[in-house]
C-alpha cells in the first residue's frame, strides 16, 4: 500500500545551474584529458592549476576548487576514475565526449546509471539508507510515472515529482508502482488536495536535491519544464525514453545491499569499485545519441512542447545550417553572388567545408564583396544556450592537420564557425583567421589534432538565429 505519508530526504551532491554545467563540462574534460593519467596527489595539484584559469578571479580558492574536482567533476559526472595503483585516469565518459561533443548523452549516461543507494556520500549516510532499504535506479523510475500519468493527460509539476516520488519512501523503496503513484496524485487533484514536504529546515533545503535531480532529466534531454514548473516528455526522445521506463522496476545496477559499508577499509575499496563502474559506459550508451530534432522546441497553443528540425547527422546539419545562412546572407548584399557559396563537406582535404565570399563593402583601399571566404563549421549538441559573457564559459573544437594548414594558408580569409543546435535556437560564433588569434594570445592551439580553445576575446560576432527551415529562412 502505498503511504504518501512516508517522506524521505534522499539527496544527491549538489552542483551548479544548468548553463553552468554545461559550460564547465568541455573545460573538465579538456583538464583531465591533458594531465591524466597522474598518480592522485599530482593530479589534485594539476586539476586545480589548470582549471584556475577558466573559473573567475572571485572563485579561485582552494575550497572552490576542490569541490569542481572531487564533487562535481569526479563524483558526480564521473569524468576519472582511481586506479588500483592509486593513478588517476581519464574516464571512458569523458573520453567519449570529447570524442562527440554531445552534451546531453553525457547526461543521459549519467542518468541511466545514477541509483540510490550509492557511495558517493558519507559512509553513515549510505548506512542508513542501506537500513532503510532504499533500492531505486530513481530516473527510470520517475520517467515511467510520467509515462503513466501522461497516458491520463496529467502532467506533474516539479512539486509534485518531489512529494509523489523523489521525496517519497515507499517509491524509493519500489514499494508502490508507477500506477499507483498517478492512482493517488489524481485522487489528489480530483478533491483539491494539496501536498507538500513537511520539514523543520527551510524551504530552500526541502527541495534542493530535487530541482538538482530534476536538473540532469532536463540537462539530459528527456524532459522540458515550462513556465508553470510542469514536465513534460520529450517525445523526440523516445528511444531513450523506453530504454529508461522499460527498467522502473529493476534493482540498482551496481549492488551494495551485501556489502559491509560499516567497515571503513571496506567502505573505501567499495567507493573505489563504484566510479570505476559509474564511470565507464552505459551497455546502451549507442542509443544515447542526441538528434538534432530532438533538441529544439517551441511552446504550442496548449502550453505544451513540441520538438522540430531534422534527423541529419549533426556534421552534415552544421554544415547545412552554415550554407544555408551564407547563401542568404550573400544573398542580401548581392544576388547575382549567391552562386559563389559552394558546399564541399564530403570533399576531404581540403581544410574548411563551406567556400564563400566576403560580401561586405569596401574596407579601407581594399574591395571585399568578391573575396573568398572560408569556413571550417563545427557543431555540437547542448540544452542551454551557450552564454558568452558568461565569466565561467569556456569551449574547444578540434581541428585536423589539413584545417590547421589551410587557416594558415588563408589568413583572414578562413573563418571557423561554432554552431551550437539548442532548445531556444541555433548559435553560430564565427572567428576570422585563428592563426592570427592564437599568435596574439586570444586563444590557443595544442597540437594534438589542433585543438582550439576559444574565449570572449576570440570571437568576433555571435548569431542568433530562430529555427525555421534548418536555417534557410535566416
Amino acid at each position: 500500500m502505498y503511504d504518501i505519508n512516508k517522506q524521505y530526504r534522499c539527496d544527491i551532491i549538489r552542483g551548479k545551474s544548468q548553463s553552468q554545467l554545461e559550460d564547465l563540462l568541455p573545460a573538465y574534460a579538456k583538464v583531465i584529458n591533458d594531465i591524466c593519467p597522474l598518480p592522485k596527489k599530482e593530479f589534485d595539484k594539476k586539476f586545480n592549476e589548470n582549471l584556475i584559469s577558466y573559473l573567475p578571479t572571485t572563485a579561485r580558492d582552494e575550497k572552490t576548487l576542490k569541490n569542481h574536482r572531487t564533487e562535481i567533476a569526479g563524483q558526480l559526472f564521473g569524468m576519472y576514475v582511481h586506479g588500483a595503483d592509486d593513478i588517476i585516469y581519464c574516464s571512458d565518459r569523458t573520453k567519449k565526449f570529447l570524442a562527440d561533443g554531445d552534451i546531453p548523452a553525457f547526461f543521459k549516461d549519467i542518468c541511466y546509471k545514477m541509483q540510490f543507494p550509492n557511495v558517493m556520500q558519507k559512509q553513515k549516510t549510505v548506512e542508513q539508507r542501506l537500513f532503510d532499504g532504499i533500492s531505486i535506479r530513481q530516473y527510470c523510475y520517475l520517467i515511467s510515472v510520467l509515462e503513466e500519468a501522461e497516458k491520463r493527460n496529467i502532467y506533474l509539476t516539479k512539486k509534485e515529482v518531489g512529494v509523489y516520488v523523489l521525496n517519497s519512501l515507499d517509491a524509493l523503496k519500489r514499494n508502490a508502482t508507477p500506477t499507483e503513484i498517478v492512482d493517488l496524485l489524481e485522487k489528489d487533484r480530483q478533491t483539491k488536495k494539496f501536498r507538500d514536504i513537511q520539514n523543520e529546515k527551510e524551504s530552500s533545503w526541502n527541495w534542493q536535491h530535487i530541482n538538482e535531480q530534476i536538473n540532469y532529466l532536463e540537462l539530459a534531454n528527456l524532459v522540458y519544464i515550462d513556465g508553470k514548473k510542469t514536465l513534460y516528455l520529450n517525445h523526440k526522445e523516445n528511444e531513450t525514453l523506453s530504454l529508461f521506463s522499460k527498467e522502473w522496476n529493476s534493482s540498482p545496477l551496481f549492488l551494495i545491499t551485501k556489502e559491509d559499508v560499516s567497515n571503513s577499509e571496506n567502505f573505501k575499496k567499495l567507493q573505489l569499485r563504484w566510479y570505476s563502474y559509474y564511470g565507464s559506459l552505459s551497455n546502451v550508451e549507442k542509443a544515447f545519441t542526441t538528434k538534432i530534432e530532438a533538441l529544439s522546441v517551441e511552446t504550442n497553443s496548449e502550453g505544451g512542447y513540441r520538438a522540430y528540425g531534422n534527423t541529419v547527422e549533426l556534421g552534415d546539419e552544421g554544415e547545412k545550417f552554415v550554407f544555408n545562412y551564407e547563401k542568404t546572407r550573400v544573398g542580401k548584399y548581392n544576388p547575382r553572388l549567391v552562386n559563389k557559396v559552394i558546399l564541399f563537406g564530403k570533399q576531404k582535404g581540403l581544410g574548411y567545408d563551406i567556400q564563400s565570399v566576403m560580401a561586405v563593402k569596401k574596407i579601407g583601399n581594399n574591395e571585399y564583396p568578391e573575396m573568398g571566404k572560408y569556413i571550417e563549421v563545427k557543431a555540437t549538441r547542448r540544452v542551454t544556450a551557450p552564454k558568452i559573457d558568461d565569466s565561467e564559459w569556456y569551449d574547444s573544437v578540434n581541428i585536423t592537420r589539413n584545417e590547421w594548414v589551410a587557416a594558415k594558408e588563408k589568413q583572414d580569409s578562413y573563418f571557423i564557425y561554432r554552431v551550437f543546435f539548442t532548445r531556444t535556437g541555433v548559435f553560430i560564433y564565427t572567428m576570422q583567421n585563428p592563426c592570427q588569434k592564437n599568435e596574439d594570445d586570444k586563444l590557443s592551439v595544442i597540437p594534438l589534432t589542433y585543438r582550439i580553445e576559444i574565449s570572449k576575446k576570440s570571437v568576433d560576432d555571435v548569431i542568433d538565429i530562430k529555427i525555421e527551415n534548418g536555417g534557410e529562412n535566416a
